[in-house]
């Protein structure tokens, strides 16, 4: 398949995109007269001339494309691809250099956290105040690593992140504390906003693997 990105030049904006997505939406259903190679006219039933005509011929074959495909188009800057890296690396920082104190800086102050347990924070408080109570129980002197980073730019302003991480001396809860605890590994669900000209983290939702056996 031909990529989006091939056919159309870089410097068309995202609404572009989005006004493509829906009249390739409307074809796809349809909706939208339909032209044929050759274009011929058919008489209706009533002797009258069909005006319409089919699209296979006449579309070039890169709009040929799913709607899902031209969401694609949109291009996260790299200036706010970097500013989402920082703000993961700087919660790693916090776990692994202040005992998570500074943790939840860059969530916005009603931003909702669901932990691995299927626990759910809510504001910028509840969620700091909850990592540093685990750096100073079962996961104290744990250390994260972030293995990977993955975006999605949704539309301007508003980009889906999964942070893969690692921590070395995971326990669960109630275990001894002088026990050196596993190395297990998940990833953060984020819902990144820009506001005020910051990327802020409004939504997290944190999953745990299985363990190796």
């Amino acid at each position: 398949m031909i990529r989006f990105a091939e056919c159309i030049p870089k410097f068309l904006t995202s609404r572009f995109a989005m006004i493509l997505s829906g009249f390739l939406r409307f074809a796809t259903l349809g909706i939208l007269p339909q032209y044929s190679q050759g274009a011929k006219r058919q008489k209706t039933p009533k002797g009258r001339k069909d005006r319409s005509l089919r699209i296979s011929g006449y579309v070039p074959r890169c709009l040929l494309i799913s709607a899902a495909t031209v969401q694609m188009g949109f291009s996260l800057e790299p200036a706010d691809r970097s500013a989402i890296e920082g703000v993961i690396q700087g919660y790693t920082d916090a776990w692994n250099q202040n005992e998570c104190r500074g943790f939840a800086d860059r969530y916005s102050e009603n931003a909702d956290f669901i932990n691995i347990f299927g626990m759910k924070f809510s504001g910028k408080e509840e969620i700091e105040q909850r990592h540093v109570a685990i750096m100073q129980s079962f996961l104290k002197g744990s250390k994260m690593e972030t293995v990977d980073i993955a975006l999605r730019e949704v539309r301007p302003g508003l980009v889906i992140a999964n942070a893969f991480w690692k921590v070395q001396g995971f326990r669960s809860p109630g275990s001894d504390l002088s026990s050196p605890g596993e190395t297990r590994e998940g990833v953060f669900t984020h819902v990144f906003t820009l506001n005020d000209g910051k990327w802020e983290i409004s939504a997290s939702q944190n999953t745990m693997k299985p363990a190796v056996k």
